[in-house]
């Protein structure tokens, strides 16, 4: 994850999604190792660029793992811990890019059809999303939460919306 060191000696961290550009099912974020890497550096300025990387539209086109669906249903304890770290490592900014608008009615092709299906809330859809992050999400993790995240955190401007409520 990269750091910047400004002209002027500020140190900034960021945190974000892949580093390769691109989601699958095999991408977890070990946010561990981002924590332990920022106390470490204690920068001047933290950006967390995280949002949009944990919307979806499961088994359609934008497939995630159930990893990234449990961090979205407990985003507001992971927002907790990226504070508390910011907190102790003696960041003076934390900047927190969180989800934006999103303009889905630009979506062709199999976006455009997730997009319609998941707006649509169809029950297809949304039951094989359901299996889909079920299969390998922890026992713990409660079948209404991820039912709530097959509906609610989809990759349009719905999802990105409910993320920033």
């Amino acid at each position: 994850t990269p750091k910047t060191n400004l002209y002027d000696g500020t140190m900034v961290r960021f945190i974000s999604g892949p580093t390769t550009g691109t989601l699958s099912v095999d991408v977890c974020f070990n946010f561990t190792d981002h924590f332990v890497s920022i106390k470490k550096l204690q920068p001047d300025i933290i950006i967390a660029n995280m949002g949009l990387w944990f919307l979806h539209f499961q088994t359609s086109r934008r497939t995630v793992g159930s990893c990234i669906a449990e961090t979205w249903i407990n985003y507001e304890e992971w927002l907790e811990s990226l504070v508390t770290v910011a907190e102790e490592s003696g960041a003076k900014v934390l900047v927190l890019k969180t989800t934006n608008f999103i303009c889905a009615e630009k979506y062709v092709g199999a976006f455009a059809t997730a997009n319609i299906l998941y707006s649509n809330h169809d029950n297809v859809i949304l039951r094989a999303c359901s299996d889909n992050i079920r299969a390998n999400a922890s026992d713990t993790t409660a079948d209404i939460d991820i039912a709530n995240y097959c509906m609610n955190g989809t990759f349009n401007d719905a999802g990105s919306g409910y993320l920033n409520e």
